[in-house]
This record gives C-alpha cells, sequence and structure tokens, in this order.
C-alpha cells in the first residue's frame, strides 16, 4: 500500500478505477436496452436493429449518449459501494455472524447506501439516452430544468428511489456471494485475471438478471415527465399494452452490458488495489 494510505482508502481509489472502467466498457448495450425499455421509435426492434438504427440515424457516439454521468457518479458509486461491502465485511467478521452469510449481507449494505447516488446518476443518463436529438455540453443542465418544471425537484432528480433501492439490495447481496465463491473456485483453475473477469461478469449476470423486470419499470419511470406516474402506474400501464412482454425489453443487451461491465469493474477494482500494494498494517 502506498505511503499512509489506509486499505479504505485503497478500496475507494479502486472502487473509482472499476466503476468508470466498467461504464466506458458497458455503455453502448446500456445505450440499447434504454432505448429498447423507453424509447417510443425502438419498441418494435430488437437489439441489432436498434443498434444499427442508431448509429445510422446519429452516428456511432451516439452510443455513448450520456455516459459522461455513469463515467462521473459511477466512480464515486462504486467507491461507495466496495468501501461499504469491505468494511461491513471485516465488522461482521467480529461478530457471530455465520461466515458464508458475510458476503451476501455486507453487498445488501452496499447496494443500499448507494441508491440515491445511483437515482440521479441515472435519471441524468436514462434521459439523454432517449433523446434522439444532438447533445452539447448544456443537455445535462437543459434536461433538468425542464424535468423540475414538470416533475418538482424530488421527482426530477431522484425518481423511482423506491424501485432502485428493491432493485439493488437484494441484487448487490447475490453480487458478492456469486463473485467471492465464483472467484475462489476459477482461481484453482485459470489465471487470476481470466477469474477476476469471468467471477465478475457472472456476478452481475446471476445478480441483476431477476430483477429486469424491475428495471425495465425503473428505466420508464425515471425518463417520463408525467408527475403522476408511480411505479405501479408504470407497470400496470406496460402490462395492459403489451402482457409479459413489457417486463423484459432491452433483455438481451442487459445481459451483455452486464457482464461486460461487471467484468470490467471487478477486473479495474481488483488490479487497482494489487497496484496500490499490500495494506499497512
Amino acid at each position: 500500500m502506498a505511503a499512509g494510505m489506509s486499505q479504505v482508502t485503497a478500496e475507494i481509489l479502486a472502487g473509482t478505477c472499476g466503476g468508470i472502467l466498467g461504464a466506458y466498457a458497458g455503455h453502448p448495450f446500456d445505450t440499447a436496452k434504454t432505448r429498447l425499455q423507453a424509447m417510443p421509435s425502438m419498441h418494435s426492434v430488437g437489439m441489432t436493429a436498434c443498434i444499427r438504427r442508431t448509429v445510422q440515424e446519429e452516428g456511432f457516439l451516439a452510443l455513448y449518449k450520456g455516459v459522461l454521468s455513469p463515467v462521473a457518479f459511477s466512480g464515486i458509486l462504486n467507491a461507495i459501494v466496495f468501501a461499504t461491502e469491505k468494511s461491513s465485511a471485516r465488522l461482521l467478521e467480529q461478530t457471530s455472524t455465520p461466515k458464508e452469510t458475510i458476503p451476501f449481507l455486507a453487498g445488501c449494505f452496499g447496494g443500499f447506501v448507494q441508491c440515491p447516488v445511483l437515482c440521479l446518476m441515472d435519471a441524468a443518463k436514462i434521459n439523454l439516452q432517449v433523446d434522439g436529438g444532438r447533445q452539447g455540453a448544456g443537455t445535462y443542465i437543459s434536461v433538468f430544468r425542464h424535468r423540475i418544471q414538470s416533475l418538482g425537484f424530488g421527482k426530477a432528480f431522484f425518481p423511482g428511489l423506491n424501485v432502485t433501492v428493491l432493485r439493488e439490495v437484494p441484487s448487490y447481496g447475490v453480487y458478492f456471494l456469486v463473485y467471492d465463491n465464483t472467484k475462489e473456485y476459477l482461481s484453482k483453475h485459470l489465471q487470476e485475471s481470466s477469474a477476476v473477469l469471468l467471477a465478475g461478469g457472472a456476478a452481475g449476470v446471476i445478480a441483476l438478471a431477476p430483477f429486469h423486470p424491475v428495471d425495465t419499470v425503473k428505466t420508464r419511470l425515471q425518463s417520463t415527465t408525467d408527475p403522476s406516474a408511480t411505479a405501479f402506474s408504470v407497470a400496470k400501464t406496460g402490462w395492459q399494452a403489451e402482457g409479459m412482454r413489457f417486463f423484459f425489453r432491452g433483455f438481451v443487451p442487459f445481459v451483455l452490458r452486464t457482464f461486460v461491465l461487471n467484468a470490467a469493474t471487478f477486473y479495474g477494482f481488483e488490479e487497482a488495489l494489487r497496484r496500490l500494494g499490500p495494506p499497512n498494517s
């Protein structure tokens, strides 16, 4: 560990590196997922057609619309999640908590703490992703000015906070539980870097795939400017219009995005932590 650097500080820095790497790696698939979930003109197409139309009509860089939001916030988010998870795990290890449940409980704590920041990040990201027009430096300001006028401060900046908590808390518990066990197994058969990449990607998919219906509702809720919209009303309207298909919109790019993003995130975290050196005693 660098001179004078504590374990928590190193984990925050490593989490930041992992978050930024993951944001860039998975964003094109995330844009496809978001557009399939919330952009009316893309509701009748699949992932490949969505990506092709986006590139043809808006250029390749359109796949990175809204990326500044996760780049700016993912570092903070992952720093919060990883530092909270590691610190919680160390505290739980000093109690009578069964060892096999510690990764799950610590992950739940990490997932809960980051929810308000995640809500703000997603509100910015999603609204830029579903905007088919040109975007400049003032786009974020314009988006939130319009949302505040339509929704008020709370719903403009923190839409779907309850749905976010519903998804993030249990999924992060499963996330770290799967990662720790998968990495331990794969490390016996593969190089460390390969084990981290595969374990990170698998953890993301296994933890988040069951919550995709919640993610679809969250995306619609965070992109609407209807002040009366709630998670229940969004789910009800979607079910009435499309049936079960509504809840699995964008599932294929979601799986691809989740694997790539989380593989890159864990690799960035572990590699940064390794380069920072062993912790100070």
